[in-house]
Parts: C-alpha cells; sequence; structure tokens
C-alpha cells in the first residue's frame, strides 16, 4: 500500500478513507480512448462521421508515446483510402494513404499503427490484422485531392512521435476518405488512440453538477501519484490517502493500488454551489463545482421515516426508503429487515469502536464502513467470509482525543453493497491483526438488483412530514452514489 497509516489529520470535519474497489462503474478516463461509431466508406469521398473525433480528457503530463488503432476494416481496395489524424494543436500523421497494392482487400482486419512496427503497410495484398507504422509515401487523388472540408491546412507528417512531449487532452480528428465511389467499405468498430506517459486520473466524487448532502465521499483514482490533495471553496485543505485496491484502474495504470478518498460530513457546508479542486503532487487535475444540500443541522437526531417510492429511480423498480442517522441521509431497505442478533458488539468504546454498519442497520448503494481505535498499527474487516479487507487508519477523530491521547484514529473504507445480495450480513472488525475481532455486528443489506445502476437520469420524488410535521425533503437518485441525495428542504 502506498499509505502510511496515521500520518494524516485532515481537517473540518473531512475524515480520510481509502476506497476499497467496488465492482462495475462508469468508464474510466484511462490512457486508451475510442469512438466505436463506425466509419462508412461507401458513398466514396468524405467518410462520414467526418472527422470522427475523440476526446481525451483526465491525463495528466505529456505523452511519450501515441498509438492508434483502426477497427474492423473491410473493404475492396485498401489503396483508395486516406486516414489522416489531427491532434488538438493541429499536429497530423497519416496513418493510411495508397496503403496496400492496388486492389488490396481487407475482411474484418484491425489496424494498429505504431512507429516501432516493423514496415508500413505497403504494397500488401490483402491488408490484414497487424500493426504497421504509418505511411511514409502515397498521394492524394480522386475525390480526396484535396481533402475535403472541414480537413485543416497544414504539413501532413508519417510518425506519431510528432505528439511526443505534449498535452494528450483534447479533440483528436480522424480524417478517413475514399477516393473512389465504385469500391466501398468501413472500418465497422471506429477507433482508438493509447497515450503512453501521462497519468490518466478520475476525480469520481464530487463531479460536476452533482448533488451532495448527508455524510458524503471524495473519491477517485490516480495511476501514479505521490500525494493527492483537494482544496474545498479555496479554503478547506486536505490531504486524502492513496494507493487502496482498485483492480478496476488495472487496464489504465501499470497495477490496481491507484484509489484515493475520503469522507465528508457535507452538513458543515453551507447550502448552495461549492467548488472542488483536486491536485496530484500539487499539480491541478480535476475542479467540479457541485450543490450541497442541507437539513438545517449538522448532525440530525431523532428523526425517523419510512417513503414507498414507486418506479423509482427506474420504470418498474419500486423501493423503499428510510431515513438512517448515522448516513444523514436515505437509504433502501426491503420488507424484514433484522433489528440485529445477540451478542452484537460495536467495540468497548474505550479502545475501538465500529461506527456503520451497526447492529441492526440498514446499507445500500456506495456506503461506509467505518470507525476508530486507539493506537493501533492496522484495522481490517471482514464481511461475511470474505476475506479480509485492511481500510485506511489514520484519519483526524478529535472527539476520541479523550479516550485514546490523540486524535488520529479513524478508519474506514468504502463499498458497493450492490455486490451482496439483499438480506443479513455480518462484519468484523479486527486490529492489529488479532484474531479476536473487537467488533461484530449484523446488518441488513437491499440490493437494489443491479450491480451499478446508470442511465437512469435523476428523477426526484418529495416526502413530505420529514424531519417533522408540516416539512418537506427532496431527495433525488445520484448514479455516482448508487442511491440518493437530498435536493431540497421546506421546513
Amino acid at each position: 500500500m502506498r499509505f502510511t497509516p496515521r500520518s494524516f489529520k485532515p481537517i473540518l470535519g473531512v475524515s480520510a478513507l481509502l476506497l476499497w474497489a467496488f465492482g462495475s462503474a462508469p468508464a474510466l478516463a484511462t490512457g486508451v480512448f475510442s469512438n466505436t461509431a463506425a466509419i462508412d466508406m461507401s458513398a466514396g469521398g468524405a467518410a462520414p462521421p467526418y472527422p470522427s473525433t475523440i476526446a481525451a480528457a483526465g491525463l495528466l503530463g505529456t505523452v511519450t508515446k501515441v498509438t492508434v488503432t483502426l477497427h474492423n476494416l473491410t473493404h475492396a481496395d485498401t489503396n483508395d483510402i486516406m486516414a489522416i489524424l489531427v491532434g488538438p494543436d493541429g499536429d497530423q500523421v497519416k496513418l493510411m494513404m495508397d496503403s496496400g497494392n492496388s486492389g488490396a482487400v481487407a475482411a474484418d482486419a484491425t489496424l494498429t499503427f505504431d512507429d516501432a512496427a516493423a514496415s508500413e503497410i505497403g504494397g500488401a495484398s490483402p491488408v490484414v490484422t497487424g500493426t504497421y507504422k504509418p505511411e511514409s509515401g502515397g498521394t492524394l487523388s480522386g475525390l480526396c485531392a484535396p481533402m475535403p472540408a472541414p480537413y485543416p491546412a497544414g504539413t501532413v507528417g508519417s510518425a506519431l512521435s510528432v505528439y511526443n512531449g505534449k498535452d494528450p487532452n483534447g479533440a483528436w480528428s480522424l480524417y478517413v476518405c475514399d477516393e473512389f465511389i465504385a469500391d466501398i467499405g468501413s472500418f465497422a468498430g471506429g477507433w482508438s488512440i493509447h497515450f503512453e506517459g501521462a497519468t490518466a486520473t478520475m476525480l469520481e466524487s464530487p463531479t460536476a453538477a452533482s448533488a451532495e448532502s448527508g455524510i458524503g465521499l471524495i473519491r477517485g483514482w490516480v495511476c501514479e501519484a505521490g500525494r493527492i490533495d483537494v482544496l474545498i471553496d479555496g479554503v478547506t485543505s486536505m490531504e486524502l490517502p492513496y494507493g487502496t485496491s482498485r483492480p478496476d484502474t488495472s487496464g489504465a495504470c501499470a497495477d490496481g493500488n491507484n484509489g484515493f478518498g475520503g469522507v465528508v460530513n457535507w452538513n458543515r457546508f453551507s447550502d448552495g454551489l461549492h467548488e472542488i479542486r483536486a491536485f496530484v503532487d500539487s499539480v491541478e487535475f480535476a475542479t467540479a463545482t457541485f450543490t450541497v444540500t442541507t437539513l438545517g443541522e449538522e448532525y440530525l437526531t431523532g428523526a425517523a421515516g419510512d417513503f414507498f417510492a414507486t418506479n423509482f429511480p427506474d420504470p418498474g423498480r419500486d423501493l423503499t426508503l428510510r431515513w438512517s442517522e448515522p448516513h444523514q441521509n436515505f437509504v433502501f431497505v426491503g420488507a424484514g429487515t433484522s433489528t440485529g442478533a445477540p451478542g452484537d458488539t460495536q467495540g468497548d468504546s474505550v479502545t475501538a469502536w465500529l461506527e456503520s454498519p451497526f447492529s441492526g442497520s440498514s446499507e445500500s448503494g456506495i456506503g461506509l464502513i467505518r470507525g476508530w481505535a486507539c493506537n493501533a498499527t492496522g484495522i481490517t474487516v471482514m464481511i461475511d467470509a470474505d476475506p479480509a479487507i485492511e481500510t485506511s487508519y489514520g484519519a483526524e477523530r478529535l472527539d476520541t482525543m479523550a479516550v485514546c491521547g490523540d486524535s488520529n484514529n479513524g478508519f474506514g473504507i468504502v463499498v458497493n453493497w450492490n455486490r451482496y445480495p439483499s438480506g443479513v450480513h455480518r462484519l468484523r472488525a479486527f486490529a492489529d491483526g488479532s484474531p479476536t475481532p473487537f467488533a461484530d455486528v449484523s446488518f441488513n443489506v437491499f440490493n437494489i438488483g443491479v450491480e451499478y445502476l446508470s442511465g437512469v437520469g435523476s428523477p426526484s420524488r418529495s416526502l413530505s412530514d420529514f424531519p417533522a410535521a408540516a416539512s418537506s425533503t427532496e431527495v433525488t437518485w445520484s448514479e455516482p452514489h448508487q442511491g440518493v441525495v437530498i435536493t431540497g428542504y421546506t421546513p
């Protein structure tokens, strides 16, 4: 692990948590970007979409190598194809120009262009799947002389190294033109571009225009970093632990331990717009403006309520929402929830305490396992019979000063409860490798029926008489949270 336990002291109510990889999630901002829309050469001339574009984003630093792949080429005469790449700053590289012998056919061939390849396509016939140098020869002719607008003016090179040392973020355009109408074809799988050298990054929450409420998360991943810092509203600054297991990033990075994260009580911030900026080794890699909604209190106590929502968050799905005080938010629940089991223990309240889940609690969506322990070197947790998971330990908890003698005693981890079946589960927490858990609780999980629900928009529901009679609270589905956030409150 890359983090140093008990070394970090966040401020203003933000506790450091490392993230446990939680399965399926939105597409990653990796070093590989794709446009899978087919490029159609059936009409001759400019092949729609013309150009086919890819927007690279979330990459930090400059590239040391660029490779391009054109997917699933079928064509009656590849010698007719012109394929020219134009980078964000206008640099041009011809990938194909008179490539293949006259009359050379291609049948579902995937072509990767790499300066380090052994040879160009040249006079090959047929043209087959493989890795080739960009074409150095060839001339524009037929319907492609000149290349149709909006192809930009400029010098066309034959080496992808022209992009080395440059910022890869921005719009990359592939202009494909077929010299003649007679020979038809397509790149049925579109194209992709791969950058080496630049560090892939992603701030997953908060995101631009997201809604945040209750006990929330700041989380994401970076391929390589010495430290991760975030700044909220130009005032609240914190370093976030970095290096927890995120196997889902292994395709973008050289390894899978790239997660960073922290938990924050958004009720400590005012209602309205806020800005977060994220930095890796003092270089900004993400910024987002988001909205916080509170219920008027830093920590609401004594409220309760279940609310049935039909066709929510998508048609045909009916869910029950329950207020959860530890989450300062609503969770999804099912029928017949357990109230805990005899012998459940959260800890001894003197040396260690598990705060969430607690005995009989209900969990759903992207949730938190969190608590505190005095003077430990590490905390692990086990869910059911799963292998032990190492948590982040050492977050500042000023409320533990009296019992621990210091304050950096918080531990925590993020988990996608949708990976577990609905029903009762057991969690045990251990300190310093002890075989005896200091906490052992039974709790409820409600699985919404899919590991990561996406593409349903942001439907809302108004909950009457909550948190008090005559008041109302609006909740809205949030994909990054895999649950609801509070988006409106009328006292």
